[in-house]
């Protein structure tokens, strides 16, 4: 009897040690392929990073390719991600709820209606989920069209009537385009060049970090005035952004340090990421086209986050 027991012990270790296992990737890409109880289309985009995904507070973030900041015209691949942008908003309007935007920027005052503006969306109001999606193609032309400027924030607060709040702070804002504005008028060969790309990617950094400490009150804010039906939200930020803002929340801290020899008032900005300490969820989704790119995602950092076709492919299957 001993010995039948310790050969069923065996048999019973042999096949747990050979039962097949999903790898590491094929469970982040598991994880990744829902959003909610709907799965995102993969023709409008993926989803890179999650945190605390089971939450039922959520700031989704889309890393977007904006026009040219020079003359406003569209780059190569700008139309196309601009009109998956688009469609990954509405996607999360019509499925996930989500009725607040945050746009990068945006500090118009005709695009950032307030509740009591003429022609702003009552308090919930704008779940225009009655009218069609609109197609994938037509957009792409429609946001082309260099001679008049539009984008995908601006067309889903068209058709959806999505409720806009800023998340810049505006003198951080203002500071990074004054010193991005400089650089470019700099001699690349001199100290000063270096000293303003110092400055630059240091204010970029605070800016992203205010952004995302603003958002958690923003959204409690918002949904307290009862301008919102849920702590849900959307920001659209540049994918240059995104591999700090998924570093601070990964850390659940914030270190940012000024450079040294940098003229200014600048000075260290030490922070717990208010987003995690608010039991609020983040996702990161980045357009197909973007998604698809190896150079876009090489030069945003964002290749070891994103595995190519060719290395999905070649992982094992899940079983």
């Amino acid at each position: 009897m001993r010995v039948r027991s310790a050969a069923a012990a065996l048999i019973v270790l042999f096949l747990v040690l050979c039962a097949p296992r999903s790898s590491p990737l094929a469970e982040v890409q598991a994880n990744h392929a829902r959003i909610g109880g709907a799965a995102l289309p993969s023709e409008y985009g993926e989803v890179i990073y999650r945190y605390n995904e089971r939450s039922p507070h959520q700031l989704y973030v889309i890393g977007i390719k904006h026009r040219s900041t020079a003359n406003r015209k569209n780059g190569l691949l700008t139309a196309r991600a601009q009109a998956e942008t688009f469609k990954i908003g509405e996607w999360l309007i019509r499925n996930e709820g989500v009725e607040l935007l945050f746009p990068e920027g945006f500090f118009e005052r005709s695009t950032l209606p307030d509740a009591g503006d003429a022609g702003a969306p009552s308090p919930l109001e704008g779940q225009a989920t009655a009218r069609e999606p609109l197609d994938l193609s037509m957009l792409e032309a429609r946001l082309g069209d260099d001679s008049v400027f539009v984008n995908a924030e601006m067309l889903l607060g068209e058709h959806y009537r999505i409720r806009k709040k800023q998340a810049e702070d505006r003198e951080l804002y203002d500071a990074a385009s004054d010193s991005l504005s400089r650089l470019e008028q700099s001699d690349k060969r001199s100290y000063d060049y270096l000293a303003l790309l110092s400055r630059l990617e240091y204010l970029q950094q605070r800016r992203t970090a205010a952004m995302l400490q603003a958002i958690p009150g923003a959204i409690d804010d918002a949904f307290t005035k009862g301008e919102i039906r849920n702590r849900k939200a959307l920001l659209t930020i540049g994918m240059n952004h995104l591999l700090e803002l998924i570093t601070y929340v990964k850390e659940n801290k914030i270190a940012i340090y000024c450079p040294p020899f940098v003229p200014g008032s600048d000075k260290d900005y030490i922070a717990d990421v208010a987003l995690c300490n608010g039991d609020f969820g983040l996702t990161v989704i980045i357009p197909r086209v973007l998604a698809d790119n190896r150079e876009v995602l090489t030069m945003t950092r964002l290749h070891t986050l994103v595995p190519s076709r060719a290395e999905e492919q070649s992982s094992p299957p899940r079983p």
